[in-house]
C-alpha cells in the first residue's frame, strides 16, 4: 500500500468533514452575525438547523443504502459540487424562505449523499486491518481542521456580517477543489488488507435485510449511541465549573475549547495505540469506559468548593480525554466486526440512525436536570446527569462485550 496516499485521503476526508458542514452549523460560531446578515433571529435560525437535523436523521439508512448502489467516491464527489452551488446560494440569498429551502437541500447532498459516503470512505481507506486506525486519525484531524477552518472564517467574517457572503464563497470553492482532488486521490473499488481493489458486488434489495437483521450492526450502533450521548452531557460540565467551584462562565469557556476540541489532538492517537496493543477495538472501548465510570464516580463524590477547582478541572479534562478517544475509534469496530463489504454503506446507515437518535433528546433530559423552573442551575442535579453517564457507559460496556463475541464468532466462521 502506498501510505503516502493512504494519508493524503485521511486529510482530505479530514478537510471534506470541517467544510462541508461548516455551512449547515455556522450559527453555531456566527449566530449573531447570521442574524444581522440575514434580519431574523436565533430562534428562526435554531429551527433551520433543528430542520436541517430531522431531515438527516430520516435519510441515515437511504444514505448507506446509496453508497451500496453507487461508489463512495461518485457520492462525495456528486455531494461536494451540489453543496457547492447550494453554499453559494445562502452567500447571497437575503431572504429567510429561500435559506429554510438550503437547508432542505443541504441535508440531502451533506448527509444523504455525503455522510455514509464519508464513512465508507474512511473505513476502505486502507484496508480492514487499517480501519481503527484511519476513524483515529481521521477523527484527530477533524479536530484539527475544524479549528483551522473555524480560524479562517472568524479572521474573514469577524464583526463585519457582510463578509458571510464571501466567507462562503470561499468554503464553495473548497468544495470544488476537493471535488477534483477526490476524482484521482479516491477509489471507486473498497480496498482490502493487500491494498487491492475488492470483488465488486451490484447491491441487491436482500443487502438491506442483511444488514438490517445483522445483531452486530445494532450493537455497534448502540454502541456508538451510548458513547455519543456521553460525549453530549458533558457539555454540562461548564455549568459545574462555573456555579459549583465558582469559575467565571469565560473561565468555564476557556476549559471548554480544550474539553470539546484540543484534547481530541491527542486523545484518538493515544486511542489507536491502545487499541493496537490490545489487538480489539471492541476491547479498547470497554477499558477506555472502565476508566471513565471511574473519572466521573470521582468527580461525582468531589465536594463542590472554590479550593478544589484544579481538581474538578483535571477530572473534567480526563473524562473528556475518554470521551474524545472513544469517539476517534469506536467506528473502527465494524471493521473488527468483519461486516461484509456489500452492505457496508447500509451498515454505517443503520449505525448513524441508532447512534444519532440521541441528538433528539439527551441535550433537553441533561438540560432539565440540572435547571431549576426559574432557569437557575440546580448543584444537586448533576448527581442524575453522574448516574446517567455511568448508566451510559455500563450501556456501552456490555455492548462491546458483544461485539467482541460477535466478532470473534463471524472471524472464525470466515475462517
Amino acid at each position: 500500500m502506498n501510505m503516502k496516499k493512504y494519508y493524503a485521503r485521511l486529510l482530505l476526508l479530514a478537510f471534506a468533514s470541517a467544510i462541508v458542514y461548516f455551512p449547515p452549523y455556522m450559527y453555531y460560531t456566527f449566530g449573531n452575525q447570521m442574524m444581522e446578515r440575514y434580519a431574523t433571529d436565533l430562534p428562526t435560525l435554531g429551527a433551520m438547523v433543528g430542520l436541517y437535523g430531522t431531515i438527516a436523521f430520516i435519510v441515515y439508512i437511504p444514505a448507506g443504502v446509496l453508497v451500496d448502489i453507487f461508489s463512495a467516491k461518485k457520492l462525495l464527489i456528486f455531494s461536494f459540487i451540489t453543496s457547492a452551488v447550494l453554499t453559494i446560494w445562502l452567500g447571497y440569498t437575503h431572504s429567510v424562505t429561500m435559506m429554510k429551502v438550503i437547508f432542505v437541500l443541504l441535508a440531502i447532498t451533506t448527509i444523504l449523499t455525503f455522510w455514509s459516503a464519508w464513512l465508507v470512505a474512511v473505513a476502505t481507506a486502507g484496508g480492514r486491518k487499517l480501519q481503527t486506525r484511519s476513524f483515529g486519525l481521521t477523527y484527530t484531524m477533524v479536530g484539527f481542521t475544524n479549528i483551522v477552518v473555524g480560524l479562517v472564517m472568524t479572521g474573514i467574517i469577524g464583526n463585519n456580517p457582510s463578509n458571510i457572503g464571501l466567507a462562503l464563497t470561499v468554503i464553495a470553492i473548497s468544495m470544488v477543489i476537493m471535488a477534483v482532488i477526490s476524482m484521482f486521490l479516491l477509489d471507486d473499488k473498497p480496498q482490502e488488507e493487500d491494498g487491492k481493489p475488492a470483488e465488486e458486488s451490484k447491491f441487491e434489495l436482500k443487502y438491506l435485510k442483511e444488514a438490517l437483521t445483522t445483531p452486530v450492526v445494532w450493537y455497534i450502533g448502540l454502541m456508538v449511541f451510548s458513547f455519543y450521548a456521553l460525549l453530549a452531557t458533558t457539555n454540562t460540565f461548564n455549568q459545574l465549573l462555573s456555579v459549583g467551584y465558582g469559575m467565571t462562565d469565560a473561565q468555564a469557556s476557556f476549559i471548554a475549547v480544550f474539553r470539546a476540541n484540543g484534547l481530541g489532538l491527542i486523545a484518538g492517537p493515544a486511542m489507536i495505540a491502545l487499541s493496537t496493543k490490545v489487538k480489539s477495538t471492541s476491547k479498547a472501548l470497554k477499558y477506555i469506559g472502565v476508566v471513565e465510570a471511574i473519572l466521573i464516580a470521582a468527580l461525582w463524590f468531589l465536594p463542590t468548593s472554590m479550593n478544589l477547582v484544579i481538581i474538578a478541572i483535571i477530572f473534567v479534562l480526563a473524562i473528556a480525554f475518554c470521551s474524545l478517544g472513544a469517539r476517534a475509534i469506536y467506528f473502527g469496530t465494524i471493521g473488527e466486526a468483519n461486516i461484509s463489504g456489500k452492505i457496508l454503506g447500509t451498515a454505517t446507515g443503520v449505525i448513524s440512525l441508532v447512534a444519532y437518535a440521541a441528538d433528539m433528546f439527551i441535550h433537553t433530559v441533561v438540560a432539565n436536570m440540572i435547571s431549576a423552573e426559574n432557569g437557575d442551575i440546580i448543584l444537586s442535579g448533576f448527581s442524575k446527569v453522574h448516574v446517567l453517564q455511568i448508566g451510559l457507559l455500563a450501556l456501552g460496556f456490555v455492548l462491546n462485550i458483544l461485539i467482541y463475541r460477535e466478532a470473534k464468532k463471524r472471524n472464525t466462521q470466515e475462517a
